[in-house]
């Protein structure tokens, strides 16, 4: 018996009671236990087991278990090594310690701020988040009891010239509809005599029209008007046309618009920070809607039929009929070289206006002649008939007429100045005619001289007009 104790070999033994055994022992094919609900495996035992309960060659240099069947009674506490797979109950019950959770989502309990990391422990602390995050809440706060916290802060920190982005996105689960609400941003504070929140301003985007490829927006910036309540400050809105925003300011008409510069219309400055307007032409106001229109106070240039007084300023329309201006304004024109020859637009030029030439002889001498051929007459057949003419302030003299009885002499325009010698032709022509010289402007000293240039003691000369214009 002792022999066959030492030497078992090629042999199947049962033992029906506890098997004691000092040293190691080496299994080389597999073992099988019928029944293992309680007791533990010790840390460092060289044994697998497999779904079925059987103990199996563990791998070398290692005691891992391969897996645990659910209920089979083993405690983690007395597990060494990494657990690839764990099959447990749906009460968990069997698991008590482990050291890493890999992949997937975790349904037990919370977690206590102790087992979570830096990035995400209850966010107590300032938080810093890089790559993609999602918060799922339906509420999430931010809670400082520091001056000016809690700061939520988006930083890009990339070398290019973009920048970080605050993203609302509305989704139905099916298509947008017009006035859906796509984001809000809302501004709350207290009021002095409740307890509860009121909400001071919002920013507001909807969709004004959702229709494809024609897709505008509305934003609207409102703030509490007085009492409590949220009017519209600013509303921007798509419109219907392309490239066109449409813009309302204020609400009510007794609100009030503050421009602190000047109010630019396109490309051109209209109205500066004292209310003038900047640009010269206004053709389209209307003057009966002014503020302080008076209608007994305000005519058109075509129903002005009687005025009292004109004010300051330049006349600048048609010319004044003499009738029309009191006796010390024609003294006084009469003062500054405006005679009676004056009418209208024109200077008459009578023949007591001209003069002989200064060539010699006794027969260089002009009468005028008061019988059917009347008219100012030459002593000599070739005398150069001079008429002086001086041009009121302000205007010029723009065309001559020479009117003679149908000689059509040859007339020829000087500007004369009385303080130098010289004179400057400014034209030329022929009696009958009317020549259109080159302007001429009055001066303090410079007059017209019209030279006449007779070839027979029989012609006549009439007189002469001198058409002049505001300069």
């Amino acid at each position: 018996m002792k022999w066959i104790g030492q030497h078992i070999y090629d042999l199947t033994s049962r033992f029906r009671g506890n098997v004691f055994h000092e040293g190691e022992v080496i299994f080389r094919n597999d073992v099988f236990l019928e029944d293992i609900s309680s007791g533990t495996i010790a840390s460092g035992a060289h044994l697998g087991l497999d779904s079925n309960n059987k103990i199996v060659k563990a791998a070398d240099g290692g005691g891992d278990l391969t897996s645990i069947v659910a209920g089979t009674g083993l405690s983690g506490t007395s597990l060494t090594g990494p657990i690839p797979t764990l099959n447990v109950d749906a009460a968990q019950t069997h698991v008590t310690s482990v050291g890493t959770i890999g992949a997937g989502e975790w349904q037990g309990e919370p977690v206590a701020s102790a087992y979570l990391d830096a990035d995400t422990a209850h966010l107590t602390t300032d938080q810093t988040f890089t790559g993609s995050k999602t918060f799922s809440n339906d509420q999430t706060t931010f809670l400082s009891a520091n001056a000016n916290d809690p700061l939520v802060l988006i930083k890009n920190t990339a070398d290019d010239n973009t920048s970080g982005r605050l993203r609302f996105l509305s989704d139905r689960g099916a298509d947008g509809e017009d006035d859906d609400s796509v984001g809000m941003i809302q501004f709350y504070g207290y009021d002095d005599g409740t307890p509860s929140g009121q909400q001071y301003g919002r920013i507001l985007t909807t969709i004004h029209d959702a229709t494809a490829g024609e897709e505008s927006g509305t934003m609207v910036l409102s703030v509490a008007n007085h009492d409590g309540g949220l009017e519209s400050g600013l509303t921007l809105t798509g419109g219907s046309v392309n490239a066109e925003v449409d813009v309302a300011v204020g609400t009510g008409a007794a609100s009030v618009t503050t421009i602190a510069g000047t109010l630019t219309m396109g490309s051109t400055a209209t109205i500066n920070n004292s209310g003038v307007i900047q640009v010269a032409a206004q053709t389209v106001i209307d003057h009966d809607q002014l503020a302080n229109f008076a209608a007994n106070e305000h005519f058109t240039q075509a129903n002005i039929t009687t005025l009292g007084t004109i004010g300051t300023g330049v006349w600048n329309g048609t010319a004044i009929a003499s009738a029309y201006i009191a006796d010390d304004a024609v003294t006084f024109a009469k003062a500054i070289g405006v005679t009676p020859n004056v009418y209208g637009s024109t200077i008459k030029v009578l023949p007591s206006d001209f003069m002989a030439n200064e060539e010699a002889g006794a027969t260089k001498t002009v009468q005028f002649v008061d019988n059917t051929a009347s008219g100012l007459k030459p002593g000599n057949a070739s005398t150069e008939l001079l008429a002086f003419v001086s041009i009121p302030e302000g205007m010029k003299a723009t065309l001559i007429d020479v009117y003679d009885e149908g000689h059509n002499l040859a007339v020829e325009v000087y500007e004369v100045r009385i303080d130098q010698d010289g004179i400057t032709s400014r034209g030329s022509g022929n009696a009958n005619t009317q020549i259109d010289i080159t302007d001429v402007n009055a001066t303090a000293t410079n007059y017209l001289m019209i030279q006449v240039t007779t070839t027979a003691t029989s012609q006549r000369v009439h007189g002469a007009l001198v058409t002049i214009a505001a300069q």
